[in-house]
C-alpha cells in the first residue's frame, strides 16, 4: 500500500503563526507537523507517499526532498480541489488500496490493525474514528454491529455529549474514486453522504490511542507539551535535515526543551524554546512555547510567544477542552 498526505489548508485558526509559514510545517516540539505523519506511516513500512498541496508548497516540498529512503510524489493544486479531489487529482499513482494522512493531525493509530480490519470487511472506504466528547467540531460516525457506518453527519450543529468522531485518517479503495468528479469534492461533506446514499461499504476502524488534530492554538499547544512529556510514538524516519532541531531537555520535572541554537538567559519551567530564539536575562516564562527566531524579554505563564505578540492559551482552553479525544485530558492548566 502506498499512501496521501493532505497538506494544502491555509491553516486559517492558526493566523499569524502560518501568516509566512504552511500548517504543516509549524515545529510541533521538535519537528514540523508533517514529520509525524510521514515517521507514522515508514514506521509500518509504507515509503511511497503523494503529497496534496496548496498554500506555500515550495517550503514543503523543500522539506521532503530532504528526507533519505522515501519516494514522494508532489501534486499543487491550482484551483482548490477539496480533500477527496485532491486525491483524485494523483488517481494513477496510488494502489488499489492506499492510505489517506491528514498533515496536520498526529496520532498513534495502528496502520497495520487498520488496514486488516479494512481488508477482513471488504471495504470501499474505512475511517478511523475515536471517542470524543463535546464532538460538535468534527465528524461524527455511527456504526453497527459489525463495523459498517450507517450514520455520518459533519460538525452538527445541536449538542452531542458524546460520540465517535472522524480522525482523518482513512483507507481508501481505489475504484472508489470513479465516483469522484475533477473538481472540489470533500470525503466529509460529498464522498462519505454519497456512499450511504449508494449502500457502499464504508466502515469505522476504532482507535482508542492518542489523536489530536493542530487545528487551533490548544491543540497545538496540548500536542507539543504531550509530546515533550510523554515522547514520540514512532522512531524517526532517516531525515538529513534532523539537525536543524536537535536540542536538549533541562530543568528540574516537569523539564524544558531547548533547541540547540537557542539562547536562554531568563529563568524557565516546563518550556519549549524553538530554534535561535533568545530569553533575555531576567525574563520569566512558565509552560510557554518560544518560536523559532523570538526575542523575549517579558514574564508570560500559557502562551505561544514570537518577538511580536503572545497568545494566551488560557483564553482557548475552555472552548476547546474537549477538542482531543479522551487520552488528552491529563493534559490541564
Amino acid at each position: 500500500m502506498n499512501a496521501v498526505i493532505l497538506a494544502g489548508g491555509f491553516g486559517n485558526r492558526l493566523k499569524p503563526l502560518t501568516n509566512n509559514i504552511p500548517k504543516p510545517m509549524l515545529t510541533l516540539y521538535d519537528a514540523p507537523i508533517i514529520d509525524y505523519g510521514i515517521n507514522q506511516l515508514y514506521y509500518y513500512g509504507i515509503k511511497d507517499i503523494s503529497f496534496s498541496l496548496a498554500y506555500m508548497p515550495e517550503k514543503i516540498i523543500e522539506w521532503i526532498l530532504g528526507y533519505k529512503n522515501i519516494k514522494p510524489r508532489f501534486n499543487v493544486e491550482e484551483t482548490p480541489l477539496g480533500t477527496c479531489g485532491g486525491v483524485k487529482a494523483i488517481e494513477k499513482h496510488l494502489d488499489k488500496n492506499f492510505f489517506v494522512l491528514s498533515g496536520d493531525g498526529i496520532s498513534n493509530i495502528n496502520l497495520a490493525e487498520m488496514s486488516e480490519f479494512h481488508h477482513r470487511l471488504n471495504a470501499d472506504v474505512t475511517i478511523a474514528v475515536t471517542a470524543m466528547r463535546n464532538p460538535s467540531l468534527y465528524g461524527v460516525v455511527k456504526c453497527d454491529e459489525a463495523g459498517y457506518i450507517n450514520y455520518f453527519i459533519e460538525k452538527p450543529q445541536s449538542d452531542i455529549e458524546e460520540g465517535y468522531i472522524n480522525c482523518g485518517v482513512y483507507i481508501v479503495n481505489r475504484k472508489i474514486l470513479k465516483y469522484v468528479p475533477d473538481s472540489f469534492f470533500d470525503f466529509s461533506k460529498d464522498l462519505f453522504p454519497f456512499m450511504l446514499e449508494k449502500n457502499l461499504k464504508l466502515a469505522a476502524y476504532v482507535h482508542s490511542g492518542y489523536w489530536n488534530d493542530i487545528g487551533s492554538f490548544y491543540n497545538y499547544f496540548a500536542s507539543s507539551f504531550y509530546i515533550k512529556d510523554f515522547g514520540k510514538f514512532f522512531p524517526e524516519a532517516d531525515n538529513i535535515k534532523r539537525g536543524n532541531y536537535k536540542g536538549f531537555e533541562t530543568g528540574e520535572a516537569p523539564r524544558c526543551f531547548i533547541n540547540n541554537s537557542a539562547s536562554t538567559a531568563g529563568n524557565i519551567h516546563n518550556c519549549i524554546i524553538e530554534a535561535n530564539a533568545t530569553v533575555a536575562s531576567g525574563t520569566v516564562l512558565e509552560k510557554c512555547i518560544v518560536l523559532e527566531n523570538a526575542d523575549i524579554k517579558k514574564r508570560h505563564t500559557n502562551c505561544i510567544l514570537t518577538s511580536n505578540f503572545a497568545i494566551d492559551i488560557t483564553e482557548y482552553a475552555q472552548i476547546n477542552k474537549f477538542s482531543a479525544n479522551y487520552l488528552s485530558e491529563n493534559f490541564k492548566f
